[in-house]
C-alpha cells in the first residue's frame, strides 16, 4: 500500500501534508501576524482558498494554538463554508486521539507554549500516524519544559520544529529530552523580508553546529516548497 507523504510549506508554520491522498492543513488559515512573522503571500492565500493545487481535496483543519501567526477565526470560517472540510481540531481538549481510517491516526499532546507570557495559552503538538510511519509537529512547544518522553523510543520520520528549538538541540542545552527522528525540519521562519530578528542568519549559524548522524537538518524557507518523505 502507497504511504508516500508529502509535505508543502505555506508560510511560518502553515503546513500542508498529503498522506498517500488524505490531506491535511496544519495552522495554515491565518491572517495579520504580527512583526517578524509572515503573512501568506496572496498568490497562495487565493488559491488554498479556492482549493487549487496542492490545496485540493484538504479533508482535515488541523491548529496548534489560536496565536494570529497560526490562526485566524475569520478565515476558518470562511474557508469552512466555502470548502467543507470534514473536521476543524483546536486545542480545547475535545480530542486527545482521532482514528482517521485506512492506518491514518493524529495524537494530540498538551504541551506548553514557549515564553513565560504565554503559559497560559491552549496549545498542542501533533504526531501524524500513517501506515507505520509518524511525524511529529511541535509548533511553538516550550522546549525548556516539555521532554516529549512518550516519544523516547519512537522512531519518527520527520519532526516539525521552529529555529529555537533546533538552536537547543545543535547547542545541546535547555532541551532535555529525547527525539529519535529520521529528518529535522525546520518551520516557522520569516520570509527575508520580514525577517526584523535575523531568524534565518540564526539558522544558518545553528546548520553549522548540527551532527549530521542525528539525522537529516532540512529548512523549509520558501512558499509552496514541497517535501516527499
Amino acid at each position: 500500500m502507497e504511504n508516500k507523504i508529502t509535505l508543502t510549506l505555506l508560510a511560518n508554520a502553515g503546513v500542508l501534508l498529503d498522506f498517500g491522498g488524505r490531506k491535511v492543513l496544519v495552522d495554515g488559515l491565518y491572517e495579520a501576524p504580527p512583526p517578524g512573522f509572515s503573512p501568506i503571500p496572496g498568490d497562495a492565500l487565493q488559491r488554498l482558498m479556492s482549493a487549487e493545487p496542492p490545496f485540493d481535496g484538504i479533508e482535515l483543519l488541523f491548529f496548534t494554538h489560536e496565536h494570529p501567526d497560526h490562526y485566524s477565526g475569520r478565515l476558518t470560517e470562511l474557508y469552512s463554508a466555502k470548502n467543507a472540510p470534514k473536521m476543524t481540531v483546536k486545542p480545547d481538549g475535545s480530542y486527545r486521539r482521532l482514528r482517521l481510517g485506512d492506518g491514518f491516526e493524529a495524537e494530540l499532546l498538551p504541551t506548553r507554549h514557549l515564553d513565560e507570557r504565554f503559559a497560559d495559552v491552549l496549545h498542542t503538538g501533533i504526531v501524524f500516524s500513517f501506515r507505520g510511519r509518524r511525524i511529529l509537529i511541535t509548533a511553538d512547544t516550550d522546549y525548556t519544559a516539555e521532554t516529549f518522553s512518550s516519544l523516547a523510543e519512537t522512531e519518527l520520520d520527520a519532526v516539525l520544529l521552529n529555529p529555537l528549538f533546533f538552536s537547543a538541540l545543535c547547542r545541546g542545552n535547555y532541551f532535555k529530552g529525547r527525539l529519535n527522528a529520521k529528518r529535522y525540519i525546520i518551520y516557522h521562519l520569516p520570509f527575508p523580508q520580514d525577517d526584523s530578528y535575523k531568524m534565518n542568519a540564526a539558522l544558518e549559524r545553528s546548520l553549522k553546529l548540527w551532527d549530521g548522524s542525528r539525522g537529516e537538518a532540512i529548512p523549509l524557507t520558501e512558499c509552496l516548497q514541497t517535501l516527499t518523505l
